[in-house]
């Protein structure tokens, strides 16, 4: 459970600063229990509303609603709608970011205004934004080649967008290979056909990175 991995580690570092083994902490129990319940409250919330919205998904594609012929479009809309409402909790997730930051650093830089886009997004959850972010251009993309989603397509393609104008170069080589990675192994291997696509998208991807690097 993604919920209690995350709890259990922030529950260890309170069990360290309770053992009081150093001499060097300097925040009282007091202090670490407030920062502590600000780290897991709002993950809390987010992880809950996930999984409701989850069920909620589950629940209108249920198999008491279709036939048995129509088994495999049901689960194929349940995957493309349930990796759809996660993209978009990455999307509102990024859009608080932005608000809570008060600037888009691509174009902050662009004018001219001294920004940094490593001390960008609220500590703790910027990692969590990203990683989901990550994990959800690939699964689009996935339901793309395998259920021929344009609108998945669509939604890997703003996310890669986004991982630009936050400038965050990383995410788009990560997503980018992993990206690759799924298209061979949905595919099949490379194709005569697709050499041209593959090679396009290199390039793409490079003068992306670039330009990017230039601002």
């Amino acid at each position: 459970s993604p919920f209690f991995s995350f709890s259990l580690i922030w529950i260890i570092v309170l069990g360290l600063y309770f053992l009081n083994l150093s001499d060097l902490l300097v925040y009282s129990i007091e202090s670490v229990l407030g920062i502590l319940f600000l780290i897991l409250a709002p993950f809390a919330v987010g992880y809950f509303l996930i999984v409701v919205s989850l069920r909620i998904v589950k629940y209108l594609f249920s198999k008491d609603k279709y036939s048995t012929c129509e088994t495999g479009e049901r689960l194929e809309k349940y995957y493309i709608i349930r990796t759809q409402i996660l993209t978009y909790v990455y999307f509102l997730a990024l859009l608080i970011e932005i608000v809570v930051e008060g600037y888009v650093p691509l174009f902050s830089m662009m004018d001219e205004v001294v920004v940094s886009q490593f001390d960008f997004g609220i500590p703790s959850l910027h990692g969590l934004v990203l990683a989901l972010g990550c994990l959800l251009a690939t699964a689009n993309f996935y339901n793309y080649c395998k259920y021929k989603s344009r609108q998945s397509l669509q939604l890997c393609v703003l996310i890669i967008i986004t991982f630009a104008i936050i400038v965050t170069r990383k995410m788009i080589i990560v997503s980018s290979l992993q990206i690759a990675v799924v298209y061979l192994l949905v595919n099949g291997g490379v194709r005569v056909k697709s050499i041209a696509l593959i090679f396009l998208s290199i390039i793409v991807v490079s003068i992306l990175f670039g330009v990017i690097g230039d601002i």
